[in-house]
């Protein structure tokens, strides 16, 4: 799987080209800590075995919201969550058309 980080380095550019003036600070920081998510950038983790007390150390996470890296954990725990609340029967999705005159009160409602 291609890092996040590589998406970022290769796509940012274009993207402050195209829409700097619209994104919002909150914008930035997401872009930012993804960008040095598990990255030479980011801080280094030590990590220790108790038996042996072997050191090693790993790139740190950026443990942002939105970041499929760090992520992916609690979005798996989340989904199963949402398994066990179904209610046992089959589900089927229903798609419906409505009439032009009334697709404002869908919206609105």
């Amino acid at each position: 799987m291609i890092p996040f980080s590589q998406i970022i380095a290769q796509y940012k550019p274009a993207l402050m080209n195209q829409y700097q003036d619209q994104l919002l600070p909150s914008h930035f920081h997401a872009l930012n800590a993804l960008a040095d998510c598990r990255t030479q950038d980011s801080m280094l983790m030590k990590a220790r075995c108790e038996s042996c007390l072997y050191e090693t150390y790993f790139l740190h996470s950026c443990g942002h919201r939105f970041c499929p890296h760090c992520q992916h954990h609690e979005c798996q725990q989340w989904i199963e969550r949402q398994r066990q609340k179904r209610t046992p029967v089959d589900y089927f999705m229903v798609t419906v058309t409505l009439p032009s005159q009334l697709r404002p009160l869908a919206w609105n409602n």
